[in-house]
């Protein structure tokens, strides 16, 4: 017997799971920013990217620019990279 959540948690299973390579996926930019025990207001403070900016990234319903994702990536502590591929799989 299917439910109406079998698909969600089989996409959820299938992002959460290691690509072909073996490589882990890119964290989502929420999980990045919760790791760091950090609310979108003091990501915002930090980087100097608004709230707005970060929860429509969040969202997957903005794509950053180069220098947003540099300041993210810079008051996250982390790699642009990792902030970088995470936005290329959502938009």
């Amino acid at each position: 017997m299917t439910t109406p959540f079998d698909g969600v948690l089989k996409r959820a299973r299938t992002h959460l799971s290691t690509d072909a390579d073996g490589d882990q996926p890119p964290r989502p930019l929420r999980a990045i920013r919760r790791g760091e025990f950090m609310s979108i207001t003091d990501l915002a403070a930090r980087s100097g990217v608004s709230t707005k900016t970060i929860v429509e990234i969040e969202l997957g319903r903005a794509r950053p620019r180069f220098t947003t994702i540099r300041k993210l990536s810079d008051a996250l502590g982390v790699r642009p990279g990792d902030v970088a591929e995470f936005v290329a799989t959502i938009t």
